[in-house]
């Protein structure tokens, strides 16, 4: 539940690439990386500029400091910054969920039925609730305006086109119809129906501009 080259890319692209990614000591295992984070949410809430040298200065106490967040870069190959939040997210959320139910049960185990099992069950779902619901990344107003145009984009780009569809239920649930700049071919049993389905279609299919073939082997 933890790879330290993933805590590595990620606090790389907070630092240099300035991911505004939402992390708290939690969310990392070795030492150095919790002091980075500790130190990077202080400036945060200062309203200063995270650069090497001034989350550096915030750990003076670790020798070394600039050296090692320099050498962060040296561990985001095959990794964008998302894949490599999105792992450390989950490590994250495998530990909280570990450690709670290691906490949970103790409590069963001290209060020896002293607590009503729903309501302990009820803590519990409340607390998975909270893990399960992490965001994943904090976006100022003009990141969700410029997500939300390019989704409204792409959902137009890729409607659906009803117009090349075989009219054959089953076969257009699985193919969503034909497609432009695509060589279907459609295969089955002797005597299972594709030469006179294709046939009754073939007239429609031409006039939208599809090529039809009937082979024989």
């Amino acid at each position: 539940m933890f790879d330290d080259e993933i805590e590595k890319a990620v606090l790389y692209y907070v630092i240099f690439e300035q991911e505004k990614f939402d992390l708290g000591e939690k969310d990392f295992v070795k030492d150095v990386h919790k002091r980075i984070i500790r130190a990077m949410n202080e400036l945060k809430a200062e309203k200063s500029e995270i650069s090497i040298i001034s989350v550096a200065n915030k750990i003076k106490s670790y020798e070394g400091a600039v050296a090692y967040i320099a050498s962060l870069g040296d561990f985001i190959l095959g990794m964008t910054a998302e894949s490599a939040y999105g792992k450390l997210i989950e490590y994250s959320k495998k530990r909280q969920v570990y450690e709670l139910l290691v906490d949970t049960g103790r409590k069963m185990k001290q209060n020896e039925g002293e607590e009503k099992i729903d309501v302990l069950i009820e803590k519990m779902i409340k607390s998975l609730q909270g893990i399960q619901q992490r965001n994943e990344r904090t976006m100022d107003f003009k990141e969700q305006v410029y997500r939300t145009l390019g989704e409204i984009q792409d959902n137009y780009n890729n409607r659906a086109d009803y117009s090349l569809y075989t009219g054959l239920v089953d076969l257009d649930k699985m193919m969503l119809g034909l497609h432009k700049q695509e060589l279907t071919v459609i295969g089955a049993r002797p005597r299972s129906g594709k030469d006179d389905d294709g046939v009754a279609d073939c007239g429609a299919y031409c006039k939208k501009g599809v090529t039809y073939w009937v082979c024989e082997f």
